[in-house]
């Protein structure tokens, strides 16, 4: 099985999950305030309690502030919102809008010649094209935010373009590479003291690890960063988290273990309506059930996770999901079928 959870996008504020004491200060800035920037500024700080709980929230708070920093036309708020659009379509899956929406935030960035936030959205804008499977571009604008990063000196910035570029390494297949800018990002997070970034990292490490065939060392690394998001309640990082530690069961052999956490990702994400995690837990849950023989329920939910992975244009999963029907077909005796779909992998790869 290839873990291929955790991409990585940068957010311009921490995101600890709902708190409701939070929410009601918020909502009462808003209704007493003027339309002005604090205003804007509350309502996504409203919409980043709820990401990572529910999406739609987060979207109808964001627009309000959007709909807001135009009618002021404050250019630097405009931009946030447009970028904030554009994190949550990729966290979505939904990669087309992701870069409509960052590219505007980029044209705005330029235009004010604000270094920083062309750091942030390059980050994010190379996030979404490696999801999309364009690594040359990803790492384009990784390159570009990091110059940038450095030049200025924002190291919370350096540790999210080093991390966004280990997981380009890591993805392409360069392990010493992705280890060596994961390990320099989980350093600078730590002096910085960015627990979401350790977290984060955390996770990415683990994953290394787990293709380098350490499971104990995979393992280690998972479980910190699983301590860590539970504290902070981010839902969507906890699915992560869970997956990743399914996957490694899943080599270990554990495979009770490893559906126990598939599913525990698997629910979170259908509660948020992330389609690219829904996919990937779909993919996983498959992946366990070849292994135990069990290949008609594992066609079920390859199925489903090839809707959706079309859908969403998630060209590096669609390879997988071909592979993985091919050899079910296969293992079935259906080879009219086990044959299509293996060229379906074929010309998506070559391609």
């Amino acid at each position: 099985m290839k873990n291929i959870v955790l991409y990585f996008v940068f957010i311009s504020a921490q995101l600890f999950g709902q708190n409701q004491k939070a929410v009601d200060s918020l909502l009462t800035i808003i209704k007493k305030s003027t339309v002005d920037t604090a205003t804007i500024e509350a309502y996504r700080q409203l919409a980043f309690e709820y990401e990572g709980v529910n999406i739609r929230t987060y979207f109808k708070y964001i627009n309000q502030a959007l709909e807001l920093a135009l009618k002021k036309n404050h250019l630097p708020s405009v931009a946030s919102c447009y970028m904030d659009l554009g994190i949550g379509h990729e966290n979505l899956g939904n990669g087309d809008s992701s870069i409509l929406f960052l590219e505007k935030t980029e044209d705005i960035y330029t235009k004010i010649n604000d270094e920083d936030g062309l750091t942030a959205v390059y980050v994010n804008i190379g996030s979404t094209y490696r999801s999309l499977g364009n690594f040359s571009k990803a790492i384009e604008y990784n390159i570009k935010a990091l110059r940038i990063a450095e030049k200025i000196n924002k190291k919370d910035r350096v540790a999210d373009c080093k991390n966004s570029i280990g997981n380009i390494y890591r993805q392409k297949g360069n392990l010493e590479q992705a280890l060596k800018y994961s390990q320099e990002a989980f350093d600078i997070y730590t002096e910085v003291n960015d627990l979401e970034g350790i977290s984060r990292i955390s996770n990415n490490i683990g994953i290394i690890y787990s293709e380098l065939k350490d499971s104990k060392k995979a393992l280690e690394y998972y479980f910190k960063s699983l301590e860590l998001r539970l504290k902070l309640n981010s839902r969507s990082s906890i699915a992560n988290c869970y997956s990743s530690i399914g996957c490694e069961y899943y080599e270990m052999d554990k495979l009770n273990d490893a559906i126990e956490y598939h599913n525990k990702a698997l629910k979170i994400n259908e509660e948020l309506s992330n389609k690219k995690g829904i996919a990937i837990d779909l993919t996983n849950i498959a992946a366990v059930y070849t292994k135990q023989k069990k290949y008609h329920d594992a066609l079920v939910r390859l199925k489903k996770a090839e809707s959706i992975a079309v859908e969403t244009k998630f060209r590096d999963l669609l390879k997988e999901i071909y592979q993985t029907s091919a050899l079910n077909y296969e293992l079935l005796n259906d080879f009219k079928n086990a044959y299509a779909y293996h060229q379906k992998y074929t010309q998506l790869k070559e391609s």
